[in-house]
């Protein structure tokens, strides 16, 4: 249904008249380019009319419209408010933020983890090192004490949590984050076999393989020495 508007738009006391003529649904939208182009305002601002008992009414639709032009039919006076918008997406993008803190990324799973201080937080893992190492079907409270089992840094070895959510953790919960957050380091296959180790027999610790590595190379050191003095 065509219609015809006959307003007054006022921005910190600029004013514009004007007339727009059309369809009814596109009418807001004329409505806002107009307003755009003549006072140089993005698009994000409200538009709000004086309704019949002098309170301010925002029109976000075109059903706010068809009721203000009933209310004021010779003339609509309007005014801009671009402050209001800017509050609202605030609100908005605070919103979102906490959204996404409690919302895990693509590719990532949310699990109970005791850090050192014994307080229990949310840790993010990457589903497919969890694939890899048969974490992906078991309930939440069976991997919330497999977790118990291991360290940050154990963690962060195999893949399973990446530095900067490690450090981030730990800045947020005031424990001194693992050397291994400050430096490069990867998650070889040989690191996920140590790890898959641990798993199966609960107590055995990356640090356990380094011991055991270090005893033979002192016993091979000691026994050469022995042939050379002989």
């Amino acid at each position: 249904m065509n219609c015809e508007l006959n307003a007054k738009i006022d921005l910190n006391g600029e004013k514009i008249r004007f007339m727009l003529k059309g369809e009814t649904s596109m009418l807001l939208t004329e409505l806002q380019k107009k307003v755009e182009n003549s006072f140089g305002v993005e698009c994000g601002f409200l538009l709000k009319y004086q309704d019949d008992e002098g309170d301010f009414i925002t029109i976000a639709t075109e059903s706010d419209l068809e009721m203000a032009m009933k209310l004021n039919p010779e003339i609509l006076r309007l005014v801009v408010d671009p402050k209001q918008v800017q509050v609202q997406q605030e609100e908005e993008k605070e919103q979102e933020e906490q959204q996404n803190k409690c919302i895990p990324t693509k590719g990532v799973k949310s699990a109970n983890f005791l850090m050192k201080n014994h307080k229990m937080v949310m840790i993010n893992l990457n589903s497919e090192k969890m694939d890899l190492l048969g974490l992906s079907n078991i309930s939440d409270d069976q991997l919330t004490e497999k977790l118990k089992k291991w360290t940050l840094k154990e963690l962060i070895t195999v893949g399973l949590v990446t530095k900067e959510h490690a450090l981030e953790l730990c800045q947020q919960n005031g424990v001194k984050p693992p050397r291994c957050c400050f430096h490069e380091s990867s998650s070889s296959p040989s690191s996920l076999l140590l790890f898959k180790k641990k798993k199966d027999h609960g107590s055995f610790r990356i640090s356990d393989k380094k011991k055991n590595h270090n005893k033979k190379k002192s016993h091979h050191h000691h026994h050469h020495h022995q042939q050379q003095q002989q």
